[in-house]
């Protein structure tokens, strides 16, 4: 072994044995802590009781059915209730009055990343008055005994550990001489809240009232030797020989998880429903079947909001401006991905609120110009956030460019498959998307020979469906002959958008729920996506045996250039890197070429001076001779006129409507004046932004950026030069309604078809 490996090794073992150092220290500074508060306790130190805990507002003590909220309340419960109740509104303790609060059982998780820690222990408390102090003590002589479980939250706070959520669950309640079996009631239950009791706690809940049911209040920790959660509810034990089913409905001790979701069984539209949500796009009836989105997994969501809570008064970051909910949860960016009504929503927040707007509790969407170039700019240091990941199949060895979020592994992989993307290479492939514009060029002649309706924005996706298919594999799916979506490839591929964009916002379920839904239309969509490219891919392999592919045509395709790069070096190119090329190009290759097709013809449509314009400048090359038809991309190219329509095209409508994430280095990055900390997710919404940046920047730009920019120079000026457009609606204005299923589709776009030819 050499030394550099021995140097590593050691200090691998070195930083494990720190963050062991680390977690023990604290375990026992909140141990300690949790046992001088009952040290004082026990003698009646309340006011040093009450300097334990935190100042947070939102720190409380639950004792009985109400809770204590922020330091002032707990400071009531305390002083006011029982420092005036059990020693006459003393602090410290007084002649004849005992109390001894056993702590034990200690069970301690400390969450390093936060600085917060959860504890669970027992108490056992033995408690009463001498019988000297009997004539004047106002609740006369008893002896009682009581036991109860402690769940607790901690918060360490300028370096100081405290006390955070108190929790205390009495579960028995007796006299010494009567025992439990006996007992009433010693202490009654709070009916009023404060001020209309002034010693009442701020809001009562409903579960205080224990005994003598037996009860089992939820582990904050699972199972240490299965990992499931044992009891994540108030579990009611059934009376003597009375079947489980048949007790009463258990009662949930952490009932601010029922109180949030106090609507569950509503039947209003967008409620959770029978485990599943329901909604129809905010702007466009749009495919919806989220049957994924279980009660359980909005449970487990909330079950994050108070160690996020913690994170956010701790955060340098805590006065971004943005919801409410943003502030805690992820449930808001949920709801917007899931209406579809993110980018809307996205504009009004930075309106309201200027260049940086948190969208999640460790999320902001930012709208500066410079940042584009340090968030997606090439050495700059940030990866992919971790909504990518539902983007990949988790159970697939395919490697998958898109989502790896490892940059060292990302350039790896795009290396060996990049040479097919560049533009030296795809310019071999005009004679391919030639065909193609042949072909739809005779379906817009039919249509204008029949006068049909056409819905543009199915005919521009068949139409990017088959270049893909011919720039990928070298022939038409077939698409444009058939006018169909084949397969139900499209209809998949949206369906699977929905997943992404919805699931992404909690990529830790995507494992599970990928397995469990296999076979439901969300993610079956990727699977049925991958079947055909793969039974492409095949087909193209047989074919290869047979033709010759040891040396480069004019119009090689990618698959044909991969296999000739493969039977070089088999090790450099492996099936593996075939087919993840293949899924890819097939799987995202037509969308965003769609969409953007779609915007300029719209536009050129709504701005009839400037589709004048662009035909001048195509007609002024015509006579010229410096244009072909069908023209060519170097063609294209130079015509300034042309490509600024594109560019406004594309930032009239950008193709992707979420913010394209992006996680904050180790250094820490500071961003439109403000400093993100290591590990916060930044991003820019090109809604928002109206910047340039539809394909991404740096390394991680879009590996089709040249396939999508060749085809857009190709086929608008095609399209200009022999047909013009007439809205279908009464206005005579276009109009169109759009999905967003991650990209921002364009739909109901109807349009009659005029050849220019026969005018």
């Amino acid at each position: 072994m050499t030394g550099s490996m021995d140097t590593a090794s050691v200090m691998k073992q070195l930083q494990a044995m720190e963050a062991k150092i680390e977690k023990l220290t604290a375990e026992a500074d909140v141990r300690k802590l949790q046992h001088i508060y009952g040290y004082y306790l026990d003698k009646c130190l309340y006011k040093e009781v009450v300097d334990l805990f935190s100042d947070s507002p939102d720190a409380y003590v639950q004792f009985l059915n109400g809770r204590f909220r922020g330091k002032d309340s707990i400071r009531r419960l305390f002083i006011d209730r029982w420092s005036n109740y059990f020693v006459g509104g003393r602090n410290g303790p007084i002649h004849g009055w005992l109390l001894d609060h056993f702590i034990g059982q200690d069970v301690v998780d400390f969450q390093p990343s936060t600085n917060t820690a959860k504890y669970r222990g027992r108490t056992l408390m033995s408690a009463g008055t001498h019988k000297t102090l009997n004539p004047e003590y106002p609740g006369g002589q008893r002896q009682w005994w009581e036991g109860g479980v402690y769940e607790n939250e901690y918060i360490k706070e300028d370096g100081v550990w405290k006390i955070f959520r108190l929790r205390y669950h009495p579960f028995w309640h007796g006299s010494v001489e009567k025992g439990w079996q006996d007992a009433d009631k010693f202490v009654p239950l709070f009916k009023e809240t404060y001020p209309a009791n002034p010693q009442g706690p701020d809001e009562l809940w409903d579960g205080g009232d224990l005994w003598p049911d037996t009860r089992v209040v939820p582990f904050h920790y699972v199972h240490p030797v299965t990992g499931k959660q044992v009891a994540d509810e108030d579990l009611q034990a059934p009376k003597w020989r009375e079947p489980a089913s048949s007790a009463p409905p258990a009662r949930v001790i952490n009932d601010w998880t029922k109180r949030v979701f106090g609507g569950l069984n509503s039947d209003k539209k967008g409620d959770v429903m029978s485990g599943h949500l329901r909604s129809d796009n905010e702007r466009g009836a749009g495919p919806r079947d989220l049957g994924f989105m279980t009660i359980g997994g909005f449970c487990l969501t909330l079950g994050w909001v108070t160690l996020t809570f913690v994170k956010f008064i701790r955060s340098p970051l805590r006065r971004v401006p943005g919801p409410f909910l943003a502030r805690f949860t992820r449930l808001w960016l949920l709801k917007e991905a899931y209406y579809g009504s993110y980018p809307k929503a996205s504009i009004e927040l930075h309106r309201k609120y200027g260049p940086i707007v948190r969208i999640a509790p460790n999320e902001y969407s930012i709208d500066d110009p410079a940042a584009a170039k340090i968030i997606y700019g090439s050495g700059r240091g940030f990866t992919k956030s971790p909504w990518y990941y539902a983007s990949g199949n988790p159970i697939s060895p395919l490697p998958n460019i898109f989502v790896e979020p490892n940059p060292h592994i990302h350039a790896q992989a795009r290396r060996k498959v990049a040479a097919a993307y560049s533009m030296t290479n795809l310019v071999q492939l005009e004679p391919f998307i030639d065909k193609c514009s042949a072909v739809l060029r005779d379906r817009l002649e039919e249509f204008a020979r029949s006068g049909t309706s056409v819905e543009i924005s199915h005919w521009t996706q068949c139409y990017a469906f088959d270049v893909i298919g011919m720039m990928t594999l070298g022939k038409r799916f077939g698409f444009l002959d058939s006018g169909e979506d084949i397969q139900g490839i499209m209809s998949s591929l949206s369906q699977y958008l929905v997943y992404c964009a919805n699931v992404g916002v909690f990529p830790e379920w995507h494992k599970t729920l990928f397995r469990r839904q296999m076979r439901s239309k969300t993610v079956s969509g990727l699977t049925h996506v991958r079947e055909f490219a793969n039974a492409e891919l095949e087909e193209k392999r047989e074919k290869a045996k047979t033709d010759e592919i040891s040396h480069p045509n004019v119009a090689e395709d990618f698959v044909t250039k991969l296999l000739r790069l493969q039977a070089q070096d088999p090790e450099k190119i492996t099936n593996a890197d075939i087919s993840s090329v293949c899924n890819m190009n097939i799987g995202a290759g037509s969308d965003t070429t769609s969409i953007s097709l779609t915007s300029i013809i719209f536009n050129l449509i709504k701005y009839p001076r400037v589709l004048q314009q662009l035909r001048a400048e195509i007609q002024d090359h015509e006579i010229q001779g410096t244009v072909s038809d069908p023209i060519t991309f170097a063609e294209a190219s130079k015509l300034p006129y042309l490509q600024a329509v594109i560019k406004e095209g594309l930032r009239m409508h950008p193709a992707t409507g979420l913010s394209l994430g992006r996680v904050v280095p180790p250094d820490g990055a500071t961003l439109a004046g403000q400093y993100f900390p290591p590990g916060t997710v930044v991003g820019i919404n090109a809604w928002v932004a109206h910047a340039n940046i539809k394909f991404g920047q740096g390394s991680r730009t879009c590996l089709g950026k040249n396939i999508s920019l060749m085809e857009l120079s190709k086929a608008v000026p095609q399209i200009v030069r022999h047909f013009d457009f007439v809205p279908g609606t009464e206005s005579g204005e276009p109009e169109y309604v759009t999905e967003n299923v991650w990209f921002v589709k364009i739909r109901e776009f109807h349009c009659k078809v005029y050849s220019r030819h026969r005018q």
